[in-house]
């Protein structure tokens, strides 16, 4: 029996309104149309990579997973007839609503990534296309597991999810916290993983957590969600060795 997008849409916004009222504070002090800790340069970087792991892929519905101020929302609502985007702060999520307005196939709404109402059968299978864009770098250990799980879990068999996260050449992960001003943000300052999930559970006005994954830390996270991972590679280059790192992955 095939499915009408926008009822789905519907019972999908329904079973949003139990989600926990539990909202995340992202650390930038500004809270303006512009991401502080991006630079125009590293989005154009990023939206060549995402064009070309992407291709001409197109759909019924999509979601952008901790869609922040919603800087990937034009792109994706020319690509699919319904888009839900979905982030943790409401704040950001306001700002996102005002630049890029909101209609019956395309709209916000608050929600962490690792709420349990995710993985409800209203959710399941249900998405032809999820991404989710330099969030799980900057969520306690435990909510990054949940939250890729959850989403593969509201993928489609066979439909693509594309996730960034910030990366390391080394051999482990690593953490650090960079400070975010109004001008910019400083280089990462190494800290242990405790301190990284500390500022990760209650975030601090100006200060970013970030975790690094390494190739064996991205692999682990996407094996343990269920995924299958199809293409993989590094962007945005800050040092000899941290960057960022966008894969490809399927059910």
């Amino acid at each position: 029996m095939t499915v009408d997008t926008a009822e789905l849409m519907a019972a999908i916004l329904e079973r949003l309104q139990t989600a926990s009222t539990a909202a995340y504070q992202y650390p930038d002090p500004r809270h303006g149309p512009q991401d502080v800790a991006a630079s125009q340069q590293q989005r154009d970087e990023e939206t060549d990579l995402w064009n070309s792991l992407v291709g001409t892929h197109t759909g019924a519905l999509a979601l952008d997973a901790g869609c922040g101020l919603g800087v990937h929302t034009p792109r994706l609502r020319e690509r699919y007839s319904h888009v839900l985007s979905v982030d943790g702060d409401p704040a950001r999520l306001a700002v996102a609503r005002s630049v890029w307005g909101e209609t019956a196939s395309g709209v916000f709404r608050c929600v962490r990534l690792d709420d349990p109402v995710l993985g409800e059968p209203a959710f399941a299978g249900r998405f032809s296309f999820i991404q989710c864009m330099q969030v799980l770098g900057h969520v306690p250990i435990a909510a990054q597991a949940t939250a890729l799980r959850l989403l593969a879990g509201m993928l489609a068999d066979g439909a693509p999810l594309v996730l960034a996260v910030p990366f390391t050449n080394g051999l482990g992960d690593e953490f650090c916290k960079t400070l975010l001003t109004a001008d910019g943000m400083s280089d990462g300052i190494p800290i242990p993983v405790a301190e990284f999930d500390a500022l990760a559970r209650a975030a601090t006005s100006g200060v970013l957590p970030v975790h690094h994954f390494s190739v064996a830390g991205v692999q682990r996270l996407v094996r343990q969600a269920g995924l299958r991972m199809e293409h993989m590679e590094v962007y945005n280059t800050v040092g000899p060795t941290r960057a960022d790192v966008m894969l490809l992955a399927r059910r």
